[in-house]
């Protein structure tokens, strides 16, 4: 399995990341390569809370410790709902700029709330990325479009054995 976090919340790097390297685990973090040491502001009209993003700085101590870099755009916008040349920009610019500030490729693409559409599938292939993640719940498997993964979310307070749990009721969902 894959562990991944959107958006690049400064807690992930001051919460989850110690737990993760003291367990031995590596996870992927989509950044949103145009608002470092930002906030959510894309989250303005939604009942959710402003948190602070990581800078580009904390980035690389993210990838320093041998964590993924992912992105998910330059500005976390509904790529789907904008003009072609916009989704386009979105995926590319960030992926250069994430490459370019880590000096490292970024493979993993994961798409702001989920939104896609084939065009926008295509444009993250055409710019070199190798998978994508999408907000579709459910466990991956080999036969999955690699552009279309599922994942399982798990919020705050989750235990060990109410996410094993979700894991086998979305393997035995996907196999039904």
């Amino acid at each position: 399995f894959g562990i991944s976090f959107d958006d690049g919340f400064l807690n992930v790097l001051t919460h989850a990341m110690p737990v993760l390297d003291e367990l031995g685990f590596t996870a992927t973090c989509y950044f949103v390569a145009g608002r470092f040491g930002g906030e959510n502001d894309w989250d303005a009209g939604a009942d959710t809370a402003r948190s602070p993003l990581m800078t580009c700085k904390d980035m690389l101590a993210w990838h320093d410790h041998g964590h993924e870099i992912g992105s998910h755009t330059l500005d976390h916008v509904a790529l789907s709902h904008v003009p072609a040349h916009v989704s386009d920009l979105q995926v590319t610019e960030s992926k250069r700029r994430l490459e370019a500030l880590s000096g490292r490729r970024v493979e993993s693409f994961c798409y702001p709330y989920g939104d896609l559409d084939a065009r926008v599938r295509d444009q993250v292939i055409a710019a070199g990325y190798g998978n994508a993640t999408t907000t579709r719940r459910g466990c991956a498997d080999a036969s999955d479009d690699p552009f279309l993964l599922p994942r399982i979310p798990v919020a705050g307070g989750v235990g060990a054995l109410r996410l094993l749990f979700k894991c086998a009721r979305w393997r035995v969902r996907k196999r039904g």
